[in-house]
């Protein structure tokens, strides 16, 4: 009998290894695929603007925002899809687990979670707001290499 368990955690063990390595690999692939094509269309885009908007823009603020957003929306598809959906699973299988053992102490640790939701969204109006400086603070800071650069090439000339 201790051999049938030990055989059957085991097994367990490698056909959870082996789904969770191909659920990330296709999640990733997935992702991918979807960054280069929002990468292609956002050149095509840049390209097809005219002249004036580029005189209006600041070259730091475009690169800024063109490579931190896709950065941003990469880590949401390939990272965070997964991560969300293994999240939502093990909470719905523990939820199921502990209202089955115990409904009373699970009903009130659910009614918790409005107060963990208004928490959430305070926390996470602070998080943009310091995201937002930081990305205006990269921004800057390409704005001034840009400018060196392109003073460095008019003086060498």
């Amino acid at each position: 009998m201790l051999l049938t368990i030990a055989c059957s955690i085991v097994t367990v063990a490698v056909l959870m290894s082996l789904f969770g390595f191909l659920s990330s690999y296709l999640i990733a692939m997935v992702g991918q695929q979807a960054i280069f094509d929002i990468r292609n269309e956002l050149y095509q885009h840049v390209q097809s603007l005219d002249l004036a908007f580029f005189d209006r823009q600041r070259t730091g603020d475009l690169m800024s925002r063109l490579t931190n957003d896709v950065g941003m929306l990469q880590q949401l598809i390939t990272t965070g899809m997964l991560q969300l959906i293994t999240d939502s699973l093990t909470f719905l299988a523990i939820a199921t687990y502990m209202l089955f053992f115990n409904w009373k102490l699970t009903v009130l640790l659910l009614l918790t979670f409005p107060i963990m939701i208004i928490f959430t969204r305070v926390f996470g109006t602070k998080i943009r707001e310091a995201f937002r400086k930081v990305q205006e603070s990269v921004s800057e800071v390409s704005n001034h290499l840009q400018d060196s650069l392109s003073n460095i090439r008019l003086i060498k000339q």
